[in-house]
């Protein structure tokens, strides 16, 4: 599947911050590190900082390939039902929001306003990891590679 065709399957939203925990998750190639603090307001989430990297080699546009599509599949399961195609319905529109990884983290993990938390036992590290590279695709969180 080429790029453009994930990017055009891609588009599907999310917003969120979660925290107060470090995790570093990864198989094979890939190592994905998120540090946040908890307790922040979105804006002060802002302020932080993460990373995730998929680390060296060849395959990495395959790799990252095939996260966004892992990503979004799981996005329109957990979270599709409040931002259809990363759309605002219940909840708003993720498009374009540009949130930092970690202020993303913090909302999805922590919720707010009328998102609930969702736990590790619904959306995985690894997924999350995979659902952040598809919300990087429409612009909704910075910083995935």
């Amino acid at each position: 599947m080429t790029k453009n065709a994930i990017l055009a399957a891609c588009v599907v939203g999310l917003a969120a911050c979660g925290g107060g925990s470090s995790t570093t998750t990864g198989t094979g190639d890939e190592t994905n590190t998120t540090n946040t603090t908890g307790g922040e307001t979105p804006a002060d989430a802002d302020a932080g900082t993460a990373t995730t990297d998929t680390g060296g080699g060849g395959g990495d546009a395959d790799a990252f390939a095939a996260r966004v599509a892992l990503g979004q599949e799981k996005f329109d399961h957990v979270c599709g039902t409040c931002h259809p195609g990363g759309e605002g319905d219940t909840g708003p529109d993720l498009h374009n929001k540009h949130f930092t990884v970690e202020r993303m983290t913090n909302q999805i993990r922590n919720g707010s306003g009328h998102m609930r938390p969702i736990p590790v036992a619904r959306l995985s590290d690894e997924e999350l990891s995979n659902v952040l590279a598809w919300l990087s695709t429409i612009g909704a969180v910075d910083g995935v590679h």
